[in-house]
């Protein structure tokens, strides 16, 4: 089997409570290989016709499975980082405090402002501090792939989609451990669009004026619109 290598060079956004088992902050590989997979599937579905049973299949044929089932076997996809470093952030910058009804002072009874990365890293994150983790901006890590050479287009775009949106780490949901990846054929956001989506429009003033989705009357209502490009399936537009 032609094996093809592809090198990117990784770093994140916000800080991420990425660890081992004994919840320290690490560079780990399998939370890599994990964000493989999920950005994988997305970039296949639509070559299965979104059936899952078959996307399944080809899934545990490239990365491996522990069962016999559904093309289980050893991995095709190699993965490294260049070193397993330990996460040393242990003290999150200063975010803004939020009022919330049910956050009181015991003694007093009035509202005591809580920090909103208290709401945000639950767990990870309390009123006493937080655990351990990757800074933001630090430097970037080398992350190796050995990928067979006829699936190394998907990879890439797996990466890309990595790039854009991939996030690791407890609370990745709420943005913690955002993805910086530069590498073989990642763009950046620029003013990069999807020219083949209905009514696509550049990404840049998304995110230069993403504040006009926050009017003073407060957020505005957004509602899907479906549309033909079975890709997609909807757009996301205001709602009057």
């Amino acid at each position: 089997m032609t094996m093809r290598e592809l090198t990117y060079q990784v770093s994140f956004n916000t800080p991420a409570f990425l660890g081992n088992a004994e919840q320290q902050a690490q560079w780990r590989t399998p939370p890599f290989k994990a964000m493989l997979r999920q950005w994988w599937r997305v970039v296949k579905a639509p070559d299965v016709g979104y059936d899952y049973r078959r996307l399944l299949k080809l899934e545990n044929e490239l990365f491996g499975s522990a069962g016999d089932d559904n093309g289980g076997g050893r991995s095709k996809v190699q993965l490294r980082l260049s070193g397993w470093y330990a996460g040393t952030l242990a003290d999150l910058p200063p975010l803004a405090t939020h009022l919330h009804p049910d956050v009181k002072d015991r003694q007093t009874g009035q509202l005591r402002p809580v920090g909103t990365g208290v709401y945000l890293g639950f767990g990870p994150v309390t009123t006493q501090g937080s655990r351990k983790a990757i800074a933001a901006d630090g430097p970037a890590i080398t992350f190796k792939l050995r990928v067979p050479n006829t699936e190394a287009h998907t990879i890439q775009k797996t990466m890309q989609l990595a790039a854009w949106f991939g996030t690791l780490g407890s609370r990745s949901r709420n943005a913690w451990g955002s993805l910086h990846i530069e590498g073989d054929g990642v763009l950046g956001w620029g003013n990069y669009a999807i020219r083949s989506w209905p009514n696509s429009q550049p990404c840049a003033p998304w995110l230069t004026h993403w504040g006009t989705a926050w009017p003073p009357i407060g957020p505005t209502p957004w509602a899907c619109v479906p549309t033909a490009d079975p890709l997609c399936g909807g757009s996301l537009q205001a709602v009057p």
